[in-house]
């Protein structure tokens, strides 16, 4: 019984953080969004820094942008690794996605793992001075 009622809280803990993760993430994008409509207003869309980074999920390659890694990150699977990042805009990274383009895994923003995106990111990480492991 004991067991038995651990493993059940320990699952509850598991969905709670998973919905937190997931709160988080509509926080940030309802957050992006709003930006995204100001800046459009302004005639300023795509110009406001943040990040671009580049996180691998099982064999393919996420190319984003983010103004807030660490809640950006908290959204996707634990065993997502953080490749490198760099300073940049929308447009910066609208520019990564066409460069990239030919290397789609059928979805708008991931990416096949291929040497093309892996030398970029080698590039990425000598000029930004990451080693492997980038910090969020």
């Amino acid at each position: 019984v004991w067991s038995e009622m651990s493993a059940e809280s320990q699952s509850l803990a598991e969905k709670a953080q998973a919905e937190m993760r997931h709160r988080q993430w509509d926080e940030e994008r309802s957050r992006a969004i709003r930006a995204r409509m100001d800046a459009n207003q302004k005639g300023t869309l795509g110009s406001d820094p943040g990040l671009i980074y580049y996180l691998q999920v099982e064999d393919q390659i996420k190319i984003g942008f983010t103004s807030n890694l660490s809640v950006r990150l908290a959204a996707y699977p634990p065993m997502a690794r953080l490749l490198a990042t760099h300073p940049g805009t929308y447009q910066t990274e609208s520019a990564m996605h066409a460069k990239f383009a030919q290397h789609l895994a059928g979805r708008k923003e991931w990416f096949v793992d291929c040497d093309d995106i892996a030398n970029h990111i080698q590039e990425v990480r000598r000029t930004f001075k990451q080693d492997r492991r980038v910090a969020a």
